[in-house]
């Protein structure tokens, strides 16, 4: 998108696709920033607004607007991705997280020859699934807790080794034994992830199988 003429950017080597109508979306301007404002105040949700969307034709001028105000808003991310290192280290993280959570969530639903997938009917398969997002969601927190512990500790001590913590992914699991019948309940006796934490830090293990996983 771009709001001159096309054949401006022909010696370019990103060239803009068309040309934004901005009379229309100033035309449109107080419909746009009505239905923005609605879906900022929570007085709607957005399926609400998409299915309103859907039923009008295409031809709809407020309709046409957003489309054109959304055309404008993804040629400036993609831009600003192309020129920002930082950003695209950024996405590349996000997408490896969420690479690694499924990883996660699928050597659980494999364990004990993947009975955590099975189910007899849409209940027992939907109760599966939490179960299965539930127990990914305990072992995240688990190291997610560990590593803060570990660099708050490191923190002042050693600025180095706490910023190679940084780095670390709370999605791992190598150290967990997945094999077994899961049983969520309150036990008696909590476990002490400080004492955990204090372990790692005097003999000096503080990897714990976490480093296997970066966010980088």
């Amino acid at each position: 998108m771009c709001f001159g003429n096309v054949a401006d950017y022909d010696h370019y080597l990103i060239k803009p696709s068309k040309a934004v109508d901005k009379q229309l979306i100033i035309k449109e301007w107080d419909n746009v920033q009505r239905i923005m404002a609605s879906l900022a105040l929570k007085t709607t949700t957005q399926s609400t607004v998409v299915r309103k969307l859907s039923t009008v034709k295409k031809t709809n001028p407020t309709l046409k607007a957003l489309i054109a105000l959304d055309e404008i808003v993804m040629t400036d991310y993609i831009l600003g991705y192309i020129d920002s290192l930082e950003d695209r280290r950024a996405v590349q993280k996000a997408l490896n997280r969420g690479e690694s959570y499924h990883q996660l969530s699928s050597a659980i639903a494999k364990t004990n020859g993947g009975k955590m997938i099975n189910g007899k009917n849409e209940i027992e398969l939907d109760i599966n699934a939490e179960c299965i997002r539930l127990t990914a969601n305990i072992i995240i927190h688990h190291n997610a807790t560990i590593l803060s512990g570990l660099y708050q500790h490191y923190k002042a001590l050693n600025p180095e080794k706490a910023k190679e913590i940084i780095r670390w992914s709370p999605v791992a699991w190598k150290f967990v034994n997945l094999i077994g019948n899961y049983e969520f309940y309150k036990k008696d006796k909590d476990l002490d992830i400080q004492e955990v934490i204090r372990l790692l830090i005097e003999n000096s293990k503080s990897d714990f199988g976490l480093k296997s996983s970066s966010t980088d």
